[in-house]
């Protein structure tokens, strides 16, 4: 396993910008990869503060993906302070700038690879306002869901719908309007929703009890 944190000066945004990479077992010239956003509208200060950091919350489960002979790439992208989660729903301008501020910076050695979508929270406005309609996606895990497109139907080229992690006791995502209306697009077959028994609104829990669920399901899309 090789983690490492991306540095680069943004073209696309005029500002510094990093993303935590994990690359797991042999990485191939093409490998999977996956892009996983964070959740929280964070601050100038804390986005500058988190590139002097690595992710850590990823160790043990790629500990065990290396156990398995897994090989792939993980980009962890921290949730930018000057793209709101309303205003890339809003927005389709910058929802372009930032799908190629992704793909062609932060991921520039792997834009070329079919990629699977992850995200925590309000990230998923982030993964699902224009990246999962790239033709290299191949399909989408979110955990605890917020900020869910309004009006959603998954890509026909998906083999499979967009996962829905939610914690029994995650107050986001098991809100009642919110878990009403993604029993409807589950009968719709737009959405899979997956209930966990435990667990609330915690990036790190989604990580330590269900990022290894879903990682596996999304190498079958592939």
């Amino acid at each position: 396993m090789k983690v490492y944190k991306k540095l680069i000066p943004s073209q696309i945004f005029k500002r510094l910008a990093h993303a935590d990479i994990f690359e797991i077992g042999k990485v191939s010239d093409v490998p999977n990869l996956y892009i996983f956003f964070g959740g929280s509208g964070i601050e100038e200060s804390v986005y500058q503060e988190r590139a002097k950091t690595l992710m850590t919350l990823f160790d043990s489960s790629i500990a065990r993906l290396e156990q398995r002979n897994i090989n792939a790439v993980l980009v962890f992208v921290t949730s930018p302070y000057d793209v709101s989660f309303d205003q890339i729903a809003s927005d389709s301008e910058l929802a372009q700038k930032f799908e190629r501020h992704v793909l062609q910076e932060l991921c520039s050695q792997w834009q070329n690879c079919k990629f699977y979508l992850m995200a925590f929270s309000g990230g998923a406005a982030l993964a699902l306002n224009g990246l999962h309609r790239h033709p290299n996606c191949r399909g989408a895990a979110l955990f605890g869901a917020d900020q869910f497109p309004l009006q959603w139907m998954g890509p026909e080229s998906w083999r499979h719908p967009v996962q829905i992690f939610c914690a029994r006791d995650d107050r986001v995502c098991s809100a009642p309007a919110t878990l009403s209306r993604f029993k409807q697009l589950e009968k719709t077959g737009q959405v899979e929703w997956i209930e966990c028994a435990s667990g609330g609104h915690s990036l790190k829990n989604y990580i330590d009890s269900f990022f290894l669920q879903a990682f596996y399901f999304a190498e079958t899309c592939f």
